[in-house]
C-alpha cells in the first residue's frame, strides 16, 4: 500500500531554552547483555546543531540524564555521539567499553552535520567489530570489546540537549532497534 509522505508520523523531540536541557528516550528494558550481536538505525535530523548534542544508539540507563551532553561516554554505550563543548560540531562513532574509543566522523567520512538535513545513522555490531554508517556509506569501524558487558546492560537510546542557552529540536523521520535473542 502506498503510504502518502504529507501524512507520514515524524517524532518530534524539542528542549527548552535553557542551556544542557535534555530530553531522552531510552526503552527501560536493558537487552545489550552477554556480548550479543546488536544493529540500530535512525534517520533524523537537528534544527542548529551547533547549539545541540545528540545520542543515538545503545546507552547504559541513566536515571537522571547526561547522556548527550557528556564529552566522553561512559559506561556500556555503542553509538552516535555530538557532545557538547565540542570545538567543532563533529559526529563521533562512539564506544564505551570501559575505555572510550571515539572516532571522529569528519567530512571525509560523511560526518559532518548539516542543520536541517536528514542523515541516517547505522550501526551494526557482529561480535567482533561495530561498523558504523552514515547515509550508507561505512564511516568507522571498532574493534568489539565489551568485556563488561556480562556484568553492565544497554538500552535503545535517543537524546538530545543543548549546548547553549538557545532551544534546539530534532526530528526523526524513523528508527528502529535490533538485538540477537
Amino acid at each position: 500500500q502506498m503510504v502518502d509522505s504529507k501524512t507520514d508520523a515524524q517524532l518530534y523531540i524539542a528542549t527548552n531554552d535553557a542551556d544542557n536541557d535534555e530530553n531522552a528516550i531510552q526503552y527501560s528494558y536493558e537487552p545489550l547483555t552477554g556480548g550479543k550481536k546488536f544493529a540500530a538505525e535512525a534517520k533524523l535530523k537537528v534544527n542548529d546543531i551547533s547549539t545541540a548534542a545528540l545520542f543515538f544508539g545503545f546507552h547504559n540507563f541513566k536515571a537522571a540524564g547526561t547522556i548527550a551532553q557528556t564529552a566522553a561516554l561512559g559506561g556500556v554505550a555503542s553509538g552516535f555521539h555530538v557532545p557538547d563543548g565540542a570545538s567543532a560540531v563533529i559526529l563521533k562513532a562512539s564506544s564505551d567499553n570501559g575505555t572510550l574509543t571515539q572516532t571522529d566522523l569528519d567530512g571525509t567520512t560523511g560526518g559532518t552535520m548539516t542543520d536541517d538535513t536528514f542523515v541516517t545513522l547505522s550501526l551494526f555490531n557482529n561480535g567482533d567489530t561495530t561498523k558504523f554508517y552514515v547515509d550508507g556509506a561505512l564511516a568507522a569501524t571498532h574493534t568489539f570489546a565489551e568485556s563488561a558487558v556480562g556484568s553492565l546492560t544497554a538500552a535503545p537510546t535517543l537524546c538530545l540537549a543543548n549546548a547553549s542557552a538557545a532551544a534546539s529540536n530534532m526530528t526523526v523521520a524513523y528508527m528502529g532497534f535490533w538485538v540477537e535473542g
